[in-house]
Parts: structure tokens; sequence; C-alpha cells
């Protein structure tokens, strides 16, 4: 399944590969639902893409999903891994909010 391919992509740090599949899958018509964009936020985690992460986590919201825990905690991880603490800060203030 498509969540299997994402999960081994996080495993195996293949961010690209992992974002590739979006396209592909938004192509088909596939329900990208929120555990898929939290999976791919994991992957940019990994791949330390903070900016990926935090782009697909307003696509989360532009597409009517609620980001959820693991979404909001892989893209502050990658701000941190990135040194991006004040992008990390805003974060948890969002994650707070909700």
């Amino acid at each position: 399944t498509s969540s299997a391919v994402i999960f081994a992509c996080t495993q195996g740090a293949q961010w690209q590969e992992a974002l590739g599949l979006l396209p592909a899958m938004r192509a088909r018509a596939v329900n990208v639902n929120a555990f898929f964009y939290s999976a791919l936020i994991s992957a940019c985690e990994k791949g330390k893409r903070w900016q990926w992460a935090l782009g697909l986590l307003s696509t989360m919201q532009e597409v009517g999903l609620q980001p959820n825990m693991v979404a909001y905690n892989a893209a502050m991880s990658a701000c941190e891994k990135c040194d991006r603490w004040q992008e990390a800060c805003g974060l948890l203030a969002e994650m707070r909010a909700l």
C-alpha cells in the first residue's frame, strides 16, 4: 500500500522518494489522509528538510486536514535538527492552541 511505501521511505531517510509519491497519489485521485502527510513530514525530518516539513504541514491545513501530534512533532524535530528554534517554538504554540 501507499502507506507502507511511505513508511519504508521514512525509515530509510528517502525523503525525496517519499515526496515524489504525493503528486502521483493526487493524480490517481487517491485519498491522501493525515497519516500519509505525517509520514511525509517524518521523512523530511529524517532528511533534515525543515522547509519541506513546514510546507507539508501547511498543505495539510489547506486541503482540510487537521495536523496531528505526529505531524507537529516531526515538523518540530526537523526544525530542531537544522537549528531553526524560532520555527519549532512557533509550531509548539500552534499545537498547544489546538
